[in-house]
């Protein structure tokens, strides 16, 4: 069995089923073809193999994410305002979302709707959701809506609850909340099944830019060492957008 590099200077950590830790890597093309001790690679492998010197890292298998969403990775970078807390993002406050989303505003391509991501009400200072009164602050003649870290809440400025037909008298939709002041009129937070009115006006993608988010998603994955990705809400869309993507290298 050939090798055209070995791996040396790392400590790899196999994860088979003894949990073996060993110092070099023999690869040849695509494939790992043997891993053990430095000097028995050498002996095998060193008089032909390039070698690559590691420097002393740490070297794992590829991360398998086993419930993930590989295309909104994408369309979230490339297309919405980050408004996560740390440690993920930079936001602390409710204004911070403000800001952070007036800039996006403004950033070309950002399209009618004005979104964001991730923000996290147990982690503001205020402790509590953004409201639609807080949100058209951002804007009154845009539409903004952005979405809960946990994926299951959705806050809203006034023009996107008026375009998605939410009003004082719009009743709870099965298995879902719309959030009210206490003169019963909506406060722009949307919990679970209330959150698909609004989400059903958002502009649809063209291909290219749906092509694009899985290419940018991939590429963030591998990035960060995840080989092996699942789409845990693909539609039949998606799925022909993955067939299309890796049928164009992407």
């Amino acid at each position: 069995m050939a090798a055209d590099r070995l791996f040396v200077n790392a400590t790899f950590h196999t994860l088979d089923a003894r949990n073996s830790v060993v110092h070099a890597l023999a690869v040849e093309g695509d494939r790992i073809v043997a891993a053990g001790s430095l000097d028995a690679m050498r002996a095998r492998f060193g008089r032909t193999a390039r070698q690559l010197d590691l420097g002393g890292r740490v070297v794992l298998p590829g991360i398998v994410d086993a419930h993930s969403h590989l295309t909104m990775v994408g369309e979230h970078a490339l297309y919405s305002a980050d408004v996560n807390s740390p440690p993920i993002g930079e936001v602390q406050t409710i204004d911070d979302i403000i800001e952070v989303l007036r800039e996006h505003a403004g950033r070309p391509g950002c399209g009618a709707w004005i979104q964001g991501h991730g923000y996290d009400d147990t982690l503001l200072e205020e402790g509590r959701h953004p409201t639609s009164a807080d949100l058209d602050l951002v804007a009154r003649d845009r539409p903004v809506v952005i979405t809960h870290i946990s994926g299951h809440f959705l806050a809203a400025n006034s023009l996107a609850l008026a375009q998605a037909g939410i009003d004082r008298a719009t009743e709870d939709p099965v298995g879902g909340v719309i959030r009210r002041n206490p003169d019963g009129s909506p406060d722009g937070v949307l919990e679970e099944h209330a959150m698909l009115a609004g989400l059903r006006l958002l502009p649809r993608r063209s291909e290219e830019e749906r092509l694009r988010a899985i290419e940018h998603g991939a590429r963030e994955y591998l990035r960060l060492g995840i080989t092996t990705a699942q789409d845990g809400n693909a539609s039949l869309t998606n799925l022909a957008d993955y067939d299309a993507a890796w049928a164009a290298g992407r």
